[in-house]
């Protein structure tokens, strides 16, 4: 392509497919929802019937009515037949029993007819159709680029169904259902298409072959057939021996003479016509049960969400890019931004709005966008990493651009600042990947070390903004107020209870006792709170123990930031504005025997609760600590609620010396015999500790024989919460 031109890339086919077919998939899903509930709601056929013989079926017909056209089973297994008889005559269900005729077996409701309609055609008949169908084929296709961009978000196939930490409520959702229903979401949208194929460019193999009319078998086939096996018969028009009866199986049609049912033409169903009957059935969901037929309707449901929350991001992004007041050629502040969901761009247009307040000429535009900026004394790069350490979309030409001499003429100063979370394993690879790139242009000085922002926190981008301004000279008041976003809407009023301090006064711990509201709904340890600052929108995250028998919330908190500092103040009464947010890729699995806890610090909180809930397990806690007045802040919820089958601890500021890991190497065999009898380790506590026990942990399972940590993670039976 030239250097306007469109690049190729899943994302772009993504959301071109999405564009295009939106309005049809909307539609479709709004009906499908509809549509979903008829096999639901549709009666059940007569209990047995399928083992009735069909000449039985006939001889039973001919008792009851004048004259038999035809007999038809749908895919419920209800027999509809076409006669005329005594009393009246036509087409309607019955009782294949006595061949009565059964009232009301389907009662199709008008609001089927109208939904089933739309849903196929848009009222435009074949026109409609052939829309609609188009978007099928789309769907399809936003299921397989959707596929290539769940691989590139995790890094590669092997980890796509690793877990998918919610952050922004539509991507990351948008993401997990999308994995999750990828199989219901294929077999719709691939079925929907062969019926689209099949309809406007059938081929000649779905034709039936022209019979051959010669006696096959003298054998009665009427007393070989059952109606499970039978789609349609077609009675003969008159008692003329070259007429016959045409039955149309699941996989063949028979000419059966009328005399003696001998086989006279036998023809197998076409390949291209028994895959249309399983499209169909599979798309419309008709008797496959109950089941199935919730599961498109949850598809259906899921299809719309995924309308609605592509919308919300596309707006959001719209909205988020920048409105510069000044070209790149002038500009001689230059902010550069790489960002996937948009959260990104609040910071940069933060700082442009700063500088252009002060005068400065800043120029603000996502990093694939940048051209040449001749009066570029400052290049401010805010980036996010997406996937296994790679660029975002908006970013992922901008190290080609350098390559090929972008900024490669003339001196300025530069900085890069990364924002990811921790919890991933490439923390911010793209933000290094772009300052060594910098660092390796002619002109290009670094006015900062290259710094990170984890979960969007404030206080550790006020911290660069500090450093940047030192270095730089700069006079900027940012205005905190743009940082933040708006509050969680299932902020609640949470009430201090109590407050135990650490007797240790170095290690300015404390325990804090929550009331829970009552419009808080279910609650488990390992859970998180997120508390909100006052006259703040930014939320600080906090583990907690749900004490069941109390019905209150415990956090464990150490006054190091301002949120920790804040709580240290309150006392019993005190309010707090907070939410619970579900934490369910930490809980304990309620079918393991052993559970290993092993902590640090304040990553005791969630374990105090499982300690009291899950007394059915053994459970053994590994924890450290700074001295043995640490853990007496916690050794009277301990006692209280019991269960714990062991207790190992580790201080690191009393002699001699021990950490966390040391306590994992020293109990090798318990770690070991937990894991073979299929029990859980779980972890919370800092990063650091973590990485620490992973090493020894490693050691351990390749001493034992047992799979690696990375296996053990994967099947969930290695949990970790830390930060």
């Amino acid at each position: 392509m030239g250097r306007n031109g469109l690049k190729f890339s899943w994302r772009n086919v993504h959301l071109g497919m999405a564009i295009f077919s939106g309005i049809f998939l909307f539609i479709a899903a709004g009906t499908g929802i509809v549509l979903s509930f008829e096999p639901i709601l549709h009666p059940k056929a007569v209990s047995g019937a399928d083992d009735i013989l069909l000449s039985d079926l006939i001889a039973t017909l001919n008792a009851v009515y004048l004259e038999v056209f035809s007999i038809a089973r749908d895919n419920y297994g209800n027999i509809k037949i076409e006669a005329i008889g005594e009393v009246a005559d036509g087409t309607f269900y019955i009782n294949p029993f006595d061949g009565s005729e059964l009232k009301n077996v389907v009662g199709e409701h008008p609001v089927f007819d109208f939904c089933r309609d739309l849903h196929r055609s848009l009222f435009l008949k074949q026109t409609g159709r052939f829309f609609v169908g188009l978007a099928s084929l789309a769907l399809l296709f936003l299921a397989g680029s959707g596929v290539f961009l769940l691989i590139k978000r995790v890094g590669n196939w092997k980890e796509f169904f690793s877990k998918i930490i919610v952050l922004d409520f539509y991507r990351d959702n948008h993401a997990r259902f999308g994995r999750l229903f990828l199989i219901p979401i294929v077999v719709i949208s691939l079925s929907a298409t062969w019926l689209f194929i099949d309809r406007f460019f059938p081929s000649k193999a779905t034709e039936t072959p022209e019979m051959s009319y010669q006696v096959i078998s003298e054998e009665n086939h009427f007393e070989k057939i059952k109606l499970g096996d039978l789609k349609e018969v077609l009675f003969p028009i008159s008692p003329d021996p070259e007429e016959f009866f045409e039955l149309k199986l699941h996989q063949k049609t028979l000419l059966l003479n009328q005399e003696n049912g001998a086989l006279v033409s036998e023809v197998k169903q076409p390949l291209a016509a028994t895959l249309h009957d399983i499209s169909f059935q599979w798309h419309t969901g008709e008797g496959l049960g109950i089941v199935y037929a919730i599961l498109l309707l949850l598809s259906s449901f899921v299809t719309l969400f995924f309308i609605y929350s592509g919308i919300k991001m596309s707006w959001s992004k719209l909205k988020k890019r920048p409105k510069n007041t000044v070209s790149i050629k002038e500009a001689t502040h230059v902010i550069l931004v790489g960002s996937e969901t948009g959260h990104t761009f609040r910071f940069a247009s933060a700082v442009q709005s700063a500088l252009l307040e002060k005068g400065v000429k800043a120029f603000l535009c996502p990093m694939n966008e940048v051209t040449v900026a001749f009066e570029m004394k400052h290049l401010l790069v805010f980036t996010s990493t997406y996937g296994d350490g790679d660029a975002p979309s908006n970013a992922d030409a901008f190290l080609k651009k350098l390559e090929k001499g972008l900024f490669a003429e003339h001196p300025f100063s530069y900085t890069v600042l990364g924002f990811g979370s921790k919890s991933y394993e490439n923390f911010c690879q793209f933000a290094f990947d772009t300052a060594n790139a910098l660092k390796a242009l002619p002109y290009a000085k670094e006015a900062t070390k290259t710094k990170t922002v984890n979960d969007l926190s404030i206080s550790e981008f006020l911290d660069w903004l500090k450093a940047w301004k030192k270095t730089t000279k700069s006079e900027l008041d940012v205005d905190l107020n743009k940082l933040e976003p708006s509050r969680d809407s299932n902020t609640l009023p949470f009430w201090v209870v109590s407050k135990t301090e650490s007797e240790n006064i170095l290690d300015d711990t404390f325990l804090l006792e929550i009331a829970i509201p009552e419009e808080v709904g279910n609650v488990n340890s390992g859970d998180l709170l997120g508390v909100y600052l006052p006259d703040s929108n930014i939320e600080r995250y906090y583990s907690i123990a749900f004490i069941k028998s109390l019905n209150r919330i415990v956090l464990s908190v150490k006054r190091t930031g301002l949120c920790s500092n804040y709580l240290g103040a309150l006392n019993t009464g005190d309010e707090i504005q907070a939410f619970l947010k579900r934490n369910e890729s930490f809980y304990p699995d309620a079918n393991a025997s052993k559970v290993l806890l092993i902590g640090n610090g304040t990553g005791i909180a969630p374990f105090l609760g499982f300690v009291e809930n899950n007394k059915e397990a053994e459970m053994f806690l590994l924890w450290g600590g700074q001295t043995q007045d640490s853990f007496a802040l916690y050794e009277p919820l301990l006692n209280d609620f019991g269960g714990l089958k062991a207790c190992h601890l580790a201080f690191s500021r009393e002699m001699p010396k021990t950490y966390v890991q040391d306590v994992v190497r020293q109990n090798k065999v318990m770690v070991a015999s937990t894991l073979k009898a299929g029990g859980q380790i779980m972890l919370c506590g800092s990063l650091k500790m973590r990485e620490g026990v992973y090493e020894n942990l490693e050691q351990i399972l390749a001493e034992f024989d047992l799979p690696s940590v990375n296996e053990l993670i994967a099947e969930g039976r290695i949990l970790s919460d830390c930060y």
